[in-house]
């Protein structure tokens, strides 16, 4: 295979496995893991901003990634295996208390998932946060009634300017912040 791509390169955990995303020399992208190759494919993971890793290694160290497999079309991918359906995207793949959790975009729209649970649709949806017991999953979304805080699929906090990151606790408390300010949001 050919050069590795965009950067995308990631190793597990706990150092036993390997994967990248290279060209295969016929202006397809291959999955390389362990030395196993996988695809071919029309394109690795997009870039995803600031500190972006596109290839992540779930606590039992498979290897979870974006892939592109038609014209507009991604799926997740597993170890190499197509994992998901297909969607104009899937962004920010990554874990937190032992929960899958990233956004993907259909129709124009994005979805929020974290384990098997789906949100959605929203306007534009921020990575979600995953409480340390797994219990509860919160982000910062934009519907058709505007900025707005979702806590485990239900909108409790709206304000004109939610910022992108939210956190939550094992109790189900939120904190967002919004146009400069905290918001803690109780039950």
């Amino acid at each position: 295979y050919g050069r590795i791509h965009r950067s995308c390169a990631a190793i597990s955990g706990d150092g036993a496995r390997w994967a990248v995303f290279a060209d295969t020399g016929r202006g397809e992208r291959c999955l390389v893991i362990d030395g196993t190759v996988y695809g071919p494919f029309l394109d690795c993971p997009p870039g995803t901003g600031f500190n972006a890793r596109p290839l992540v290694f779930d606590g039992q160290n498979a290897l979870w990634c974006p892939v592109k497999t038609a014209e507009d079309e991604w799926a997740l991918s597993r170890d190499g295996e197509i994992a998901s359906e297909a969607r104009q995207l899937w962004r920010d793949v990554g874990f937190q208390s032992g929960s899958l959790r990233c956004r993907s975009r259909k129709d124009g729209k994005w979805f929020v998932h974290a384990g098997d649970r789906e949100w959605g649709p929203f306007d534009s949806a921020h990575e979600p946060r995953v409480s340390g017991n797994g219990e509860h999953v919160a982000f910062a979304a934009r519907d058709d009634y505007g900025d707005c805080v979702v806590l485990n699929g239900k909108v409790i906090h709206r304000d004109h300017a939610v910022m992108m990151h939210v956190h939550v606790t094992d109790e189900g408390r939120v904190l967002a912040s919004t146009a400069g300010k905290a918001v803690d949001v109780d039950f």
